[in-house]
Formats: C-alpha cells, sequence, structure tokens
C-alpha cells in the first residue's frame, strides 16, 4: 500500500496537483471489527477503501450505502458480483467463480464436449461449479454428472467419499473437471491410477489453483501431500498425473518483478506494519519475509483506484462520487504489477489468468514434473473472450475423446440385426421344396406310364 500510495505521488501524469494519503486498520478477519475499523476511517475523511481480506459483504454494503468506492484485493465472496446492491465494489483478486470462462476455452480447443464436475462441498467452490455447469450448457455442452464431497476434507475422514463418486463415474465419463483444495485432489488422482485408469490414456483431469502463483522451483510439490515426508515421495505418484492438466494462476512477466518484491519488503519493518528486524540467522541462511500474490493485488488496486480517479476528475466529477469511479474500473483492462494484462469485467470483478500445467520430462528426481503447455489470450477487441493457446503438446500428441467411439457402454457399435441370412434361407428353402415337389411329379408321371404300359 505505502508503495502504490508513493508510487502514484510521483508520477506527474496521474492526479496532478493531488496527493493521496492512506490510513491504516487492521480488521483481523473478524467481519465486526472490519465494520468498525471502516467506520472510524470513514469518520476521519477516508474517500475509498481497499480491502477488507476475506469475506467482504458486509463492508461492501456499508461502502455502497456511502457511495464510496471499495477495491479489495483479498475477497473471494461470490455475492459482490452483484452491481445492483454493490455498486461501488470492484476486486482485483479474480474470485474463483470466474475460472468457468478457461476452463470451457481449454476444453473446447481439445473437442471435449462432455465432462464430470467434480467439487469439494465448499461454499465459494460449489459456486464455482455451478457457474461452470451452467456456461457448458450455455455453449451446448453436457455435463454428465455434477458430484460433491465434504469440506473441508481430510484425507482420513474423506477418502471413502473420493472413491466412492468415482467408481459410481467413471464408466460414464472421461474427462473430470474438478474443484478441490489441494489435498483432495491429489488424493483422487492417485485413486484414479489405483484404478489403472490412468494407464489407458483415456481419462483427462482438470484441475483449478489459484491460491497462488506458477513458480518453477516448486512446481513437483504441487504433486504431494504437504503432510508426505520427501523420503516417502515417490515415482509412481508422480506418474499419477500424466492424465492431469492443472490451470494456476500464471508466474510474473514483469523482469523488475523481484526488484518490486524487494521494495516491498523493505517497507515492512517501517511503520504501520513495523515489523521486527530480521535476526542473524535468518541472514545468514536468505530466509525472507514472503511477498505473495495478494500484495500484488493490492498494489494493482491502488493503481487501478488512481486512474479512475483521475478520469473522473478529468471530465469535473466529485471524487465521494464512488458508482462512477467504479464505472470507470469496470469493464476495463490494466496493466498489473505482475506484467499481465488484467481485466476487470462489467461486475467489478477481475478475470482470472491462468497457465495450463501438464507432466512433462524434465530434470528432477523423478524424471517428470508439472510444466507450463498453454495459456490463455485475451480477444484484443473483446475482453470478455479469452481463448486457450497450446504452447507444447500434451499427452504425447494421443488426445483423450470425450466419449469412446462406440459410446461409455459400446451402444453405439452394437450391430443392427439382419435378416440377409433369414431371407436366402428361406429363398433357398423355397427353391428346394419347388425342385422337390417337381420331381416328385415328374418322377410319379414316370411311374404311372411304367404302371400303364
Amino acid at each position: 500500500m505505502k508503495l502504490a500510495i508513493d508510487h502514484v505521488n510521483s508520477n506527474p501524469s496521474v492526479l496532478t496537483n493531488h496527493t493521496l494519503h492512506f490510513l491504516f486498520g487492521d480488521n483481523l478477519d473478524d467481519p465486526f471489527v472490519s465494520i468498525s475499523v471502516e467506520t472510524e476511517q470513514w469518520k476521519k475523511g477516508a474517500i475509498a477503501f481497499f480491502g477488507p481480506e476475506d469475506y467482504c459483504e458486509i463492508e461492501a454494503s456499508v461502502a455502497a450505502a456511502w457511495n464510496l468506492p471499495m477495491i479489495s484485493y483479498k475477497c473471494d465472496d461470490p455475492v459482490v458480483s452483484d452491481k445492483v446492491r454493490f455498486p461501488t465494489f470492484a476486486r482485483t483478486q479474480p474470485p474463483s467463480t470466474l475460472s468457468a470462462k478457461s476452463v470451457i476455452a481449454l476444453m473446447q480447443h481439445y473437442k471435449w464436449n462432455k465432462f464430470t464436475i467434480v467439487v469439494e462441498r465448499r461454499d465459494l467452490m460449489i459456486r464455482a461449479a455451478e457457474k461452470l455447469k451452467a456456461l457448458a450448457e450455455f455453449n451446448n455442452m453436457t455435463v454428465n454428472a455434477l458430484v460433491n464431497f465434504t469440506g473441508p476434507y481430510g484425507s482420513f475422514e474423506n477418502f471413502n467419499e473420493i472413491q466412492s463418486l468415482v467408481m459410481k463415474t467413471y464408466l460414464q465419463t472421461r474427462v473430470y473437471v474438478m474443484y478441490s483444495y489441494p489435498a483432495a485432489f491429489i488424493d483422487f488422482v492417485r485413486f484414479v491410477q489405483k484404478l489403472g485408469l490412468t494407464d489407458t490414456g483415456e481419462y483427462v483431469i482438470i484441475g483449478i489453483r489459484d491460491d497462488e502463483v506458477y513458480d518453477v522451483a516448486g512446481n513437483n510439490n504441487l504433486m504431494f501431500q504437504d503432510v508426505e515426508f520427501v523420503q516417502d515421495r515417490s515415482n509412481s505418484s508422480v506418474q499419477a498425473f500424466r492424465p492431469v492438466l492443472q490451470l494456476m494462476s500464471s508466474p510474473p512477466t514483469n523482469p523488475n518483478y523481484t526488484e518490486w518484491k524487494n521494495e516491498v519488503r523493505s517497507l515492512l519493518y517501517k511503520p504501520p506494519v513495523s515489523l521486527p528486524p530480521p535476526s542473524t540467522i535468518e541472514i545468514i541462511l536468505g530466509i525472507q519475509v514472503e511477498i505473495d500474490i495478494f500484495a500484488a493485488y493490492l498494489y494493482d488496486a491502488v493503481m487501478v483506484y488512481a486512474r479512475a480517479l483521475d478520469e473522473v476528475l478529468q471530465a469535473g466529477g466529485n471524487p465521494y462520487d464512488g458508482r462512477a469511479i467504479v464505472n470507470k474500473i469496470n469493464d476495463r483492462t490494466f496493466q498489473s504489477i505482475m506484467g499481465i494484462l488484467g481485466y476487470i469485467d462489467e461486475n467489478g470483478d477481475a478475470e482470472a489468468n491462468y497457465t495450463v500445467l501438464a507432466l512433462e520430462p524434465d530434470n528432477s528426481k523423478f524424471g517428470y514434473g508439472l510444466k507450463p503447455v498453454g495459456r490463455f489470450l485475451r480477444h484484443p477487441d473483446k475482453n470478455i473472450d479469452v481463448a486457450y493457446n497450446k504452447d507444447i503438446e500434451i499427452f504425447g500428441g494421443i488426445i483423450p475423446k470425450d466419449e469412446p467411439a462406440c459410446g461409455y457402454d459400446g451402444a453405439k457399435c452394437k450391430k443392427n440385426p439382419s435378416y440377409v441370412g433369414y431371407i436366402v434361407g428361406a429363398t433357398l428353402g423355397g427353391l428346394l421344396l419347388i425342385a422337390i415337389v417337381v420331381l416328385v411329379i415328374v418322377y410319379s408321371s414316370k411311374l404311372t406310364q411304367i404302371f400303364s404300359n
């Protein structure tokens, strides 16, 4: 936040003759504390709010009542997408419900029109699955089944549910799309392997992970449970990911992103955060405070707001008019600090920007790792349209079908009953009968002549 404010104030082309200042408040992940902090900041003259973290429905309602903008950098709450109820809300964190467009684009590229959705029973994931189902039906695709299992998922308590739903669905599908946290996804993939389905080359499992950015150094960790010891990691667990396509937030493309993170990190030891300085051992070992993706989302939120506020002021508008400011944010692209071209749609929601990973040979211990094989491109003229762009051929070039040629139950290849044999047999039988009758008549005539003589 501090770095973003400094960059806006030092930019002569944005908010000329104006200076931004900010107030800091920690909502402690408590909605009541959050509303209290928001109200105190409003009383002190705040004209825009950045945050809060996690759920934000009530706070967004309060901001809308004051007609002040709220731009969130870490709120996945789907209800705030309703612009009738939340006309002054926007966000730079892509909500999980917006993964549907990318999933559909991926499947359309490979001509997968029939699939099964598996979802962990958590509010946001259920909504994301429902969004995908609706979008699939809109695109004339078939959802073979939508099945769910207990969430939050635990391997020891709920693995039997994973087993059960796979056994109920695998015969009637070939493409799975799964919304879950990593633990359930890994268990699902491993059980599919245990059934031998990984070996057939007929199945695809699409996973969505938007809680972190793809990192080359940590890609192999995506295939193992957090509770697994390094020595217990096996080649079999890696090979279980052969049918997997993993959608993950795209890595930064800004060559100065590491430098930017270092700037952010240096400010954490100053007010208002004031972290204790790193210890000697941390300095020696190179241990640093992690600057995660949400720091980038916060920085982007300030920049998006500054641009919108500048446009409103240039047009003679009111800096207290939250609706006018958010209207300048919605349905617009923006350049993220990560280097990615972002887009905030007409509902104030940032669209997801995914990279697709698949199992490819590498120089790791197991000889394989999850590597980028494709990405999504936004249509230059139609912001709402995304298309999948393949960079590497997946599955060795042998792309599975969404349905076997003979159908899931083989019914499409069952031969229609043929009556040719009956017809031929009847015809031959008739001719034989006629021949016998003729022979009998001829033979009878000969006998009559003999006896007459």
